[in-house]
């Protein structure tokens, strides 16, 4: 079901879209394609994440996920992840070193 909202940006979008740049990911903005597609694809170390924003300076109830968010990350096979701060950005890259390393040793010659 192609739902529509205007397709607003949360207002900490571009920030935290900047901040993974800053940390070397590659970012994709998708926060136009509706249907409860995260609003950013992430990027770094062969890991793609798809990001969905939501605006901490909102109260609780309109920090909700939609419920074709809802169903959208009930149902994704791929990493998926919800960022509201740059401290959350700081866990998906501390994650994103994590799965990379696993990525390595798993892979190194006993």
């Amino acid at each position: 079901m192609r739902t529509n909202f205007g397709h607003r940006k949360d207002g900490n979008h571009n920030g935290i879209a900047q901040a993974f740049r800053d940390r070397g990911f590659s970012v994709r903005d998708t926060h136009t394609i509706g249907d409860g597609f995260p609003d950013m694809v992430v990027a770094k170390h062969g890991q793609n994440i798809l990001i969905e924003i939501k605006d901490p300076g909102k109260p609780p109830s309109k920090r909700k996920l939609t419920r074709d968010e809802v169903v959208f990350s009930e149902t994704w096979k791929g990493w998926y992840e919800i960022v509201e701060t740059l401290s959350d950005v700081n866990v998906v890259e501390i994650k994103v070193i994590m799965a990379n390393a696993a990525n390595l040793m798993a892979n190194y010659p006993n």
